[in-house]
């Protein structure tokens, strides 16, 4: 994905790992190469986005940040969109979204198997008091079972896939165009060529339901 939108003209970034590059990484993480193994990420994908253009902002931030206490004060530098694209904890995409819902952050992520892949909702600031909300209800009914934590597995080729279909979305959400996984979850399955959307639209229309469960009336108001 990073190496998409470079393509598209992007100039500001911040990238935010606590990670290392692995030989195992080399297979799907095309913007590193094997000089890069044991480099932190997000110093070697700096160096990789500075020779596409040097002119480019790029912050990196080395640590983990698993929790939205932690991701708010890196959101409030100016990031108009946080593109999650970490598959630990499992629930890391509702953290990202309470922590967006304080700074007024735009929010998508994506994820990719052997054999599916997807990606989104890219909600608005607006949307997500109502997302926070579904998705705790939907946990509280049926928890993540420990045999999905996290994805085992996954392909330099299926993950270009996704991340082609995830920069464009980002592309034309910057650019104000038609979104396709706009409050939706675009699903594609890799072994049939078939795609299906979540549509989370009546989910964020039935906000009142929801925030009554589980008290963010007050918050959803606030937005």
């Amino acid at each position: 994905m990073l190496a998409h939108l470079a393509s598209a003209g992007f100039s500001r970034y911040t990238l935010i790992d606590g990670d290392t590059v692995q030989p195992q990484n080399l297979n799907r993480q095309i913007v590193y190469g094997f000089s890069d193994v044991g480099r932190r990420k997000v110093d070697a994908a700096a160096d990789w986005l500075a020779t596409r253009n040097p002119e480019a902002a790029v912050r990196v931030v080395p640590r983990m940040l698993t929790d939205a206490s932690s991701l708010i004060p890196e959101l409030r530098e100016g990031i108009s969109l946080l593109v999650v694209a970490a598959d630990f904890p499992t629930d890391i995409g509702l953290r990202a979204a309470h922590a967006c819902i304080e700074t007024r952050t735009a929010l998508i992520g994506a994820d990719c198997g052997l054999h599916t892949a997807s990606w989104g909702p890219l909600l608005e600031p607006a949307d997500l008091a109502a997302y926070i909300s579904a998705m705790e209800a939907v946990l509280d009914r049926a928890p993540v079972p420990p045999a999905a934590r996290p994805m085992t597995a996954s392909f330099g080729p299926t993950n270009a896939i996704v991340a082609s279909y995830l920069a464009r979305d980002i592309v034309n959400w910057f650019a104000g165009l038609a979104v396709h996984s706009y409050r939706k979850k675009m699903v594609i399955d890799l072994d049939t060529l078939t795609a299906e959307s979540v549509d989370h639209q009546e989910v964020l229309d039935s906000v009142s339901v929801a925030a009554q469960r589980t008290g963010f009336r007050a918050l959803t108001e606030k937005t």
